[in-house]
């Protein structure tokens, strides 16, 4: 426990560290100027489009929980994919958002290994969707600097394609193995009270096979619907950026912001700060830099994408505190 304590707080110091450095070098009153002239056009485009992300989100963890036979009402849905992407800046640890998402289910009444489950799932498509976003990359006009890094734009594409398969195949594989159980295990004690975690665990023992069971009889073909749903939820989250991005006065092409969104997302699945705070605007700064932008204007590009993503799930906040509209899905349904 003093360890983890240590961790967090080493991350925490290295993200302030990381946004001290940025307005070292950056001139505060420029950025305040240039967030002040933003498009506001734009910007409420932004808005909206990062909405509909998170309604795509709240789809495929729906479409999760069916396919486990569960269900939650959308209303609870949306204020709860809301919720946990907001718990995932407000708590200094990796798994935020998984935190958020076992409360409700608990609350709820959906059992812990289906919960378990449904964290993993909906993470691994979380992931695994951001893969296809690479394809607009060989299929845009790319700027110049990007092109002499890149020589050979079908390659873009090969990774892919393979790393979505491969993701499938290993996951499909590890699905009711000794190794998908242990990961399950390592969450159960990461998420529960501590003295809650050795019947939990049992009870994991004894219900992961019927769980897993069903995963397998809804078919290849029906979590491949979800990874659809989940690619077409960080489209959105891409284009908002994009719009946010135009609204500061960066003219970018969508292929330079789809890469820059897909480095800016590595640092979500590479928690080297609290939910990638600090290193996914310092990457933003010297990524924009590169390309001929002031590390002002990047920076104020940078500032604006943080505030509409916290800024846009406070309005949940009020409602998470409802009871949570749940149930199990009928054997006919």
């Amino acid at each position: 426990m003093k360890r983890s304590r240590i961790s967090i707080a080493i991350r925490i110091l290295l993200a302030a560290a990381v946004f001290a450095g940025l307005f070292a070098i950056a001139d505060p009153a420029k950025v305040i100027a240039v967030l002040l002239q933003s498009d506001m056009q734009r910007v409420l485009l932004g808005v909206g489009l990062i909405y509909v992300a998170f309604a795509f989100r709240a789809i495929r963890w729906r479409g999760i929980l069916h396919r486990l036979d569960q269900q939650l009402g959308w209303a609870t849905l949306v204020v709860w994919t809301l919720g946990a992407h907001l718990l995932n800046f407000l708590l200094p640890t990796s798994i935020g958002g998984d935190i958020g998402r076992w409360i409700v289910h608990r609350r709820a009444d959906i059992p812990k290994t289906e919960t378990g489950v449904t964290l993993l799932l909906d993470r691994l498509l979380g992931s695994t969707g951001l893969y296809p976003l690479v394809i607009i990359l060989a299929f845009s006009p790319l700027p110049s600097i990007i092109m002499q890094r890149l020589h050979n734009p079908v390659w873009p594409v090969i990774a892919a394609i393979s790393l979505t398969g491969i993701t499938f195949t290993v996951f499909w594989r590890l699905i009711g193995s000794g190794a998908f159980q242990g990961r399950l295990t390592q969450l159960y004690q990461r998420l529960l009270p501590s003295g809650e975690s050795g019947g939990s665990i049992s009870e994991l023992d004894e219900r992961l096979g019927a769980v897993t069971k069903r995963i397998h009889d809804n078919g290849l073909p029906s979590w491949l619907g979800l990874l659809c749903i989940s690619t077409i939820a960080q489209l959105f989250f891409l284009l908002s950026e994009w719009a946010l991005a135009n609204a500061v006065g960066l003219d970018i092409s969508l292929s330079s912001a789809t890469l820059l969104f897909l480095l800016a997302s590595a640092t979500n699945l590479i928690p080297i700060t609290p939910n990638g705070l600090g290193i996914r605007e310092g990457l933003n700064v010297w990524f924009l830099n590169s390309l001929g932008f002031t590390v002002e204007a990047a920076l104020s590009f940078s500032l604006l994408s943080l505030i509409i993503r916290v800024g846009s799930c406070l309005p949940a906040v009020p409602l998470m505190k409802f009871q949570p509209q749940a149930g199990t899905i009928p054997e006919n349904d």
